[in-house]
């Protein structure tokens, strides 16, 4: 999951004034929570903010798990298929529930992501260090 962490610049470009307009703004045209808002976005955001976080922590994984044979899916980096498939699994069902609005025990934090589709400019990770302190991207967010 830290991998993830560190593809969000990634997604802070996307809110940058070049990139937001063009690319990230469809994104934010639901500003209350509900989970397909995970997925809607245009190509150019759902290459930045999904697909290279998902490609990333296979990678990730495929480096620290020797598994071996020939059912490596391509740009799996070395990652068993099973592994790749928890991966996408895991990831999808989290970025749906952060964006569900639904407060799960041990899940994302939706209300902060909540405040992050209302403020735009804030909150754009909830997990690790990176982006809550490196970005200091939760000013406003108590």
């Amino acid at each position: 999951m830290m991998v993830i962490d560190f593809t969000k610049p990634g997604t802070i470009v996307l809110h940058t004034k070049p990139f937001y307009a063009a690319y990230h703004k469809k994104h934010h045209e639901f500003t209350a929570p509900v989970g397909v808002a995970a997925v809607y976005c245009t190509p150019m955001e759902m290459a930045l903010s999904n697909v290279l976080p998902l490609m990333a922590g296979t990678s990730f994984a495929g480096t620290f798990i020797p598994l071996h044979g020939d059912d490596v899916g391509p740009a799996m980096m070395g990652s068993h298929v099973t592994t790749s498939t928890a991966w996408f699994c895991v990831a999808l069902i989290n970025t749906v529930q952060t964006h569900s609005g639904y407060d799960f025990p041990f899940m994302a934090c939706p209300k902060a992501h909540d405040f992050h589709h209302e403020t735009f400019s804030e909150n754009f990770g909830c997990f690790f260090f990176m982006t809550r302190f490196i970005f200091a991207d939760n000013s406003r967010w108590s």
